[in-house]
């Protein structure tokens, strides 16, 4: 994929590593491999091993930048989701590495978005609590636009709504979070 962006899109300037898939794993009882290998694959090898592939390229370019899009989850996990909060928290350590290591040369941007309502875990919205409770649910309008104004501004650690308390409060909230 590299080489074809390459050949096809040499003036790439911006990488948004946006993959995310989110299973519930409960380790007390079986856990499929195949489950915790995508997580692990499309969550954290994948904005890497991308990353890696595409440096070279975007650094040719005109104000290159990599965006990595984690989650609150990355500062509070959600014990329900084990494997993804823990890939979403070493995303953010990477972006953490990555931005002192290209500091002048890539801008580095995070992006740790709340719970946004599109769908990544269908069941457990479902058993969210009813409206009024539990943390609040954006809209991907309403995410986006934020996310939006705040990367145009320039920030480069990007954490939206009910994320930004996670950040503040991180492993404080574990046990609020995990009843």
């Amino acid at each position: 994929m590299a080489s074809w962006l390459a050949a096809d899109l040499p003036h790439l300037g911006v990488l948004v590593n946006n993959a995310g898939i989110m299973h519930a794993s409960d380790f007390r009882g079986s856990v499929g491999f195949g489950e915790i290998r995508s997580e692990l694959e499309t969550n954290l090898l994948a904005p890497v091993a991308l990353t890696a592939a595409l440096l070279p390229m975007l650094v040719r370019n005109e104000k290159p930048t990599v965006v990595n899009v984690t989650s609150g989850l990355a500062f509070c996990p959600s014990a329900e989701f084990p494997v993804y909060c823990a890939t979403k928290a070493a995303l953010h350590s990477f972006t953490l590495s990555l931005r002192h290591q290209l500091t002048g040369r890539v801008r580095v941007v995070e992006i740790a978005p709340p719970i946004v309502a599109t769908g990544l875990d269908k069941r457990s919205q479902a058993r969210r609590p009813a409206e009024g409770s539990g943390p609040p649910v954006l809209s991907a309008e309403t995410f986006a636009s934020e996310a939006v104004q705040r990367f145009e501004q320039g920030e480069a650690e990007i954490v939206i709504g009910v994320a930004n308390g996670l950040r503040q409060r991180g492993e404080a909230l574990f046990a609020d979070m995990n009843p």
